[in-house]
């Protein structure tokens, strides 16, 4: 069935992969056999798998509200809960120590859980839907997105800040790698990125025009490149002003962009490498048969996994 994304364990040695028909599947990179571990995780389907950060769990978010735990060696079932009863479970995230995992829902909720008991630690209450969250990396804040994006303190799960944009809604999140900002791509056209301590707006990068997509710091962080959904790739500085380049695909639209070791990746109905210094288009290619969903580079940048509705996952060097 269509693959929905896929993640890199800690070490790159293995792969996660997450279909829509309820499976979780696990692969040795090293050995580039069949899936070694395949975990039946959802009875409707699941719409996210992520390691934790030591490599040793999978936790999977459900069609049915419920997260499940799974040992990422055996597949066996650590432990699962009712994480958003009645509705859906559309997101998991880890913090990095991996002792917070924070679920998110149609049901107007993030929630912040003890992985280690399933025990709820707070339930960050939003006016909306939640369909996308990030975490800072020391784990002491959330952001979530559904009409606006609210920025939430873990301890005490009370609302730091309310992002908020005339006329649009936030699409992807990403926090800055040291913590402080975070960058969001807009229905308007528009990728902002806030002051996380203030709830400040340091810069609206790009004029009106087709929803941005996906959103992502380039390794400096300087830089923050941006794909929307008319297939245009923009590199922005993070401060503000114009694109440092822009490199149109075609008129694809640019479902994800990641970037490593000197390059962003685009899929689109296909996958092209760009420079990320020159912003030349160095190769494209066309690894799957329809729509690329997702890309992950490996930790150390050798790598790339891509998914695709056709249930494949490539790994190119």
């Amino acid at each position: 069935g269509t693959v929905r994304g896929v993640a890199w364990s800690t070490d790159g040695r293995a792969i996660l992969g997450c279909c829509l028909d309820g499976s979780v599947r696990v692969w040795s990179v090293d050995t580039n056999d069949d899936a070694t571990v395949t975990i039946r995780a959802g009875v409707d389907g699941t719409y996210s798998t992520t390691f934790s950060p030591d490599g040793a769990t999978i936790a999977v978010s459900c069609f049915d509200g419920w997260v499940r735990l799974f040992d990422a060696r055996t597949g066996a079932l650590r432990r699962e809960w009712d994480a958003h009863p009645g509705s859906t479970c559309h997101a998991t995230a880890f913090s990095a120590d991996g002792e917070r995992l924070v679920t998110c829902s149609w049901d107007h909720t993030a929630r912040v859980w003890n992985p280690d008991d399933g025990t709820p630690i707070a339930t960050l209450d939003a006016s909306d839907g939640v369909y996308a969250i990030a975490i800072s990396p020391d784990g002491s804040l959330v952001a979530t997105s559904g009409s606006t994006i609210i920025v939430w303190d873990v301890a005490t799960g009370s609302r730091r800040h309310v992002l908020a944009a005339d006329g649009a809604e936030p699409t992807r999140l990403e926090f800055s790698a040291d913590g402080t900002r975070l960058a969001s791509g807009w229905s308007d056209g528009i990728a902002r990125v806030h002051d996380v301590g203030r709830g400040t707006l340091v810069s609206a990068l790009g004029v009106p025009g087709p929803r941005v997509e996906t959103v992502t710091f380039l390794p400096d962080e300087e830089r923050l490149a941006t794909g929307d959904v008319a297939g245009t790739v923009r590199v922005f500085p993070v401060s503000g002003g114009p694109a440092r380049f822009t490199v149109d695909t075609g008129g694809r639209a640019v479902n994800h962009v990641a970037s490593a070791g000197g390059r962003i990746a685009v899929a689109t109905d296909q996958l092209w490498l760009v420079d990320a210094a020159r912003g030349g288009i160095v190769f494209g290619t066309a690894p799957h048969d329809d729509t690329i969903w997702h890309l992950s580079w490996s930790p150390d940048g050798a790598r790339l996994a891509t998914c695709a509705m056709g249930g494949v996952i490539r790994i190119l060097e």
